[in-house]
């Protein structure tokens, strides 16, 4: 319970609002699949009758449980389900989607076969069963290591900043999170036979929680910093 914690408390949930409710249902999606991929595990170590029934009842509650807080998370985490296409956490998504079909309806069989004492070799089904959800996982790891969102795509900002008879151009390219350059070209009454000897940039954050920070100018011709 611990170590599924710290997946939830660290992932996108976390970083998502309201965040503790966000984290507590990925906590409760994780476990409900740990629970079911464990019971698998323990029947193909070859656990005895009464495992597997007792195996079966979890997983009729901890499958639909897995699916139905996948579902929150899928409309918590994307702002625009048009975009599931757009990003490699939405693909992976849908590949999930189509393994976790798949891996229902083989537990729907396994349970009939628990249920009705059939014969069919049900060891053999629920290895099929742990492949599966294996591949589950690895597409899960996928989209933990990628964002759901769609990237916003760059924004360059310009501005002229006008003091007296001085003129600044700034520009920020490629404007996104990420290495920025900031350009800045002066206007001076003088042009560049009244170059500006010495210029200074400093970046605040807008609500003040980080103090303003010095960044080292370049200058490229002149009143061009």
């Amino acid at each position: 319970g611990g170590i599924l914690l710290t997946f939830s408390a660290t992932g996108h949930p976390s970083a998502s609002s309201p965040a503790t409710i966000a984290s507590a249902i990925d906590f409760v999606h994780l476990a409900a699949i740990t629970l079911w991929l464990g019971g698998l595990i323990g029947i193909i170590a070859g656990e005895d009758r009464t495992f597997v029934r007792a195996h079966s009842r979890s997983a009729t509650i901890a499958i639909p449980l897995a699916v139905v807080t996948g579902l929150w998370q899928t409309w918590h985490l994307l702002d625009d389900v048009g975009d599931i296409t757009s990003t490699e956490w939405g693909r992976a998504l849908l590949v999930k989607v189509a393994l976790v079909l798949v891996v229902v309806t083989i537990a729907l069989v396994a349970r009939w076969i628990v249920l009705a004492d059939a014969t069919v070799p049900l060891r053999r089904l629920v290895v099929v069963e742990c492949v599966v959800a294996v591949a589950i996982v690895a597409a899960t790891s996928v989209m933990v290591s990628s964002p759901p969102q769609v990237a916003a795509a760059p924004e360059v900002l310009s501005v002229a900043l006008a003091q007296d008879e001085i003129i600044a151009n700034v520009t920020v390219t490629p404007g996104r999170v990420g290495p920025n350059e900031i350009h800045v070209t002066v206007i001076t009454p003088g042009g560049t036979l009244d170059p500006v000897e010495e210029l200074e940039i400093r970046i605040t954050e807008t609500s003040g929680e980080i103090p303003s920070v010095a960044v080292d100018v370049q200058d490229l011709v002149p009143n061009h910093f």
